[in-house]
């Protein structure tokens, strides 16, 4: 294992290398266990073919040009980036640290970035192109990293979800995201800033911030194409864009300790579901804004036997299509809403394990709700202050505990106990 310098004349990666930084060739070119070093005095080079496994690669101060070309460079330890990097379809593979200086220009999406070992990134704001992390290491930063191709993690990665940076997603077209179905959450995910991120996969994040686009696939699989918000404390669901720009297969919140969800969801564009799943029973998530679903399904359940999924809307109002409570009938899971003093537009209310074990609940306190298909509530418990439906069908609501439920406008009703039918001729001011 030998420290090798490049020449001081443009050269190929596979010409003679210099035992030290004078511009004479007098080496074979780095082989298994050396390390690069470039320095302000070498010259451009032409990675001409792979390179061996490297003990380490040292760019600092390099004002040339890395032309990485189709080629891979391997480097077993740590490497430090400097200069111009370009490439065509090219990888970087790093099982140490991964350091971008700050005077390096930002490295092209042809270069795919791979760390393999337990290494941290440091970017110190330089872009990143394509990005991938295969293996179960500890990738510890606190910085904000930018990445501008494929953003790809593939395995469960020990720490992540201790970051506190942001990791912005800015592809100037087109470019994938895709968590591994295990890996922990990034601190703050911005997705499409500049172009459109498409989720190829399971995203997890404690804040996620929507930019100028974002697109899954059309095929709904299970645990792909979905935006999961992992919530702890306030954690946040930003949409900064309007109706359209944001297609998507689902959203999933999941909630961690008392947690709080922000934003505007626009669900024109969202093709699978608006999932509350929570974990560890802390609570409801607590709207702090209007949302919009749409026509989406919105789904509240809990991943344990014997846990609640909760939404409370509080203030603010709510437009959905089915609201779906608990997971099945195999299931001793429920699905917790108060509809608050909202004015809400809904579908349907079901419980989709209506057996005796269900915990699922809905409590309609001072809300309005304008129901346009069927409240079932079979495996709902249900209690009521001052709520009022109109129209829609309400079968099997038994609010005998608590205050009677107006339901102006009925088109139907079964088994109901505490409520009481209005029609047009009696309700004030009816005609």
């Amino acid at each position: 294992m030998a420290n090798k310098y490049p020449p001081q004349s443009a050269f190929d990666w596979s010409d003679s290398w210099c035992d030290s930084d004078d511009g004479v060739q007098d080496v074979v070119k780095p082989g298994a266990g050396d390390v690069p070093i470039f320095t302000a005095n070498s010259a451009d080079c032409a990675l001409n073919e792979n390179s061996a496994a490297l003990g380490g690669l040292t760019m600092t101060g390099y004002t040339g040009t890395l032309a990485t070309g189709s080629n891979t460079i391997d480097v077993d330890g740590n490497a430090v980036l400097d200069g111009t990097i370009t490439a065509t379809a090219a990888s970087l593979e790093v099982s140490g640290n991964l350091t971008l200086t700050t005077a390096m220009t930002a490295l092209p999406d042809g270069l795919n970035c791979e760390m393999n070992g337990t290494g941290t990134l440091v970017s110190n704001g330089v872009s990143i192109g394509s990005f991938e992390v295969n293996t179960a290491g500890v990738l510890t930063s606190s910085a904000n990293h930018t990445f501008t191709g494929d953003l790809i993690l593939t395995s469960s990665l020990d720490g992540v979800s201790a970051l506190s940076g942001t990791w912005t997603h800015a592809p100037a077209t087109v470019s994938d995201i895709k968590w591994g179905d295990s890996s922990p959450s990034i601190p703050h995910i911005k997705l499409g800033s500049g172009g459109t991120s498409r989720l190829t996969g399971l995203v997890w994040a404690n804040e996620i911030t929507i930019g100028a686009g974002i697109e899954g696939a059309a095929v709904t699989q299970s645990g792909s194409q979905t935006l999961a918000l992992s919530m702890f404390g306030d954690d946040k669901w930003n949409q900064t864009v309007s109706s359209g720009t944001v297609v998507i297969n689902g959203i999933r919140f999941v909630p961690r300790n008392a947690p709080k969800s922000t934003g505007f969801l626009c669900g024109s564009s969202i093709l699978g579901q608006v999932t509350i799943q929570d974990q560890f029973s802390v609570g409801a998530i607590t709207m702090t804004d209007d949302w919009d679903l749409g026509a989406t399904t919105l789904a509240i359940n809990a991943f344990y036997n014997n846990a609640l999924g909760e939404l409370d809307t509080g203030t603010f109002n709510l437009i959905c299509g089915d609201i779906e409570l608990g997971l099945a009938p195999a299931r001793i899971d429920g699905g917790v809403i108060d509809f608050g003093t909202g004015n809400h537009s809904i579908a349907s209310i079901t419980a989709l394990n209506d057996d005796a074990g269900a915990q699922s609940a809905i409590d309609f306190a001072s809300s309005f709700i304008s129901l346009s298909g069927v409240l079932e509530g079979a495996g709902i418990t249900e209690t009521n202050t001052a709520g009022i439906v109109s129209s829609g069908t309400i079968n099997n609501v038994n609010v005998s505990g608590s205050n009677d439920l107006t339901h102006i406008y009925p088109v139907g009703a079964t088994g109901n106990t505490g409520v009481n039918a209005l029609y047009p001729a009696r309700w004030p001011g009816g005609i």
